[in-house]
């Protein structure tokens, strides 16, 4: 199992407009083949700040998403409204 948690920091503004497409695209995410679980989180203190985490059956799951054609047109249009580069973060699952 693989967790993915991506921090996206956004230009002041931009997430009124991207919140329908971001909320589109986590429908999407979790009927993706091999993903679990996925959950969008937003910065208490800055309103700017997204996390998405997402669980996923492996790795090749995870990459399989992330060359989809989806992926890479949303990735595309967020990508340009980022105050900062975004922070990944893939963990596997240790648990005894």
């Amino acid at each position: 199992m693989i967790v993915r948690i991506v921090h996206m920091f956004f230009r002041p503004h931009a997430l009124e407009q991207l919140l329908p497409l971001i909320h589109r695209q986590l429908r999407n995410v979790m009927s993706h083949p091999g993903c679990l679980a996925v959950k969008l989180f937003r910065d208490t203190a800055d309103p700017d700040h997204l996390c998405t985490f997402s669980i996923w059956e492996d790795q090749e799951a995870l990459d399989d998403y992330r060359q989809s054609d989806h992926f890479v047109e949303v990735w595309r249009t967020l990508k340009s409204h980022f105050a900062e580069p975004p922070q990944a973060y893939s963990f596997k699952d240790c648990t005894p």
